[in-house]
This record gives C-alpha cells, sequence and structure tokens, in this order.
C-alpha cells in the first residue's frame, strides 16, 4: 500500500507542475519604436454650425398671415414587418 501511496503522490505532483507552468504566458520583449513615425492624420476640426437668416424663420413666416390653413400630410408609411416571440 505505501508504494501505491507514493507513486499517486509523484504522479500528482508531475500532473500540478505540467498544468502549473502551461498556464503561464510567453514573455515578448517589447519592440523597439525608435525611427517609426506617428501614422495618424491630425484631429479634424469641427466644422462652423450656419447662420440663419431672420427672413427664413418659421416664426416670422407665420406671425404675416395666420389666417392661412397649413395642411400637413399625416399618412404613415406601412412596412411589412414579421415578429416572432420565442
Amino acid at each position: 500500500m505505501k508504494p501505491f501511496v507514493s507513486i499517486c503522490l509523484i504522479f500528482s505532483a508531475l500532473h500540478f507542475f505540467v498544468f502549473e507552468t502551461a498556464g503561464q504566458s510567453r514573455r515578448v520583449p517589447p519592440s523597439s519604436r525608435e525611427g517609426k513615425a506617428n501614422s495618424r492624420n491630425p484631429a479634424p476640426s469641427p466644422t462652423p454650425t450656419p447662420q440663419v437668416e431672420a427672413k427664413n424663420d418659421i416664426s416670422a413666416i407665420a406671425t404675416e398671415d395666420s389666417d392661412e390653413v397649413i395642411s400637413v400630410d399625416t399618412r404613415l408609411v406601412t412596412v411589412p414587418v414579421r415578429v416572432l416571440d420565442r
């Protein structure tokens, strides 16, 4: 019985060390970045917002002729879809 226990202990110790070393990652030396230029483009500048003139303002147009009837087309566009509930 004593040889069986010693063989099991040796086997479990070897098993532990084999899987312990397999779990470690390989170290890679850092690459040298000397001589390489930054290839990024400079940050783009934001575009300025356009200035709206007062004569194109909707509220100014609505106050000029308030008796006019404004009709808005409110029909919806239907899109065929299939809904599955699982």
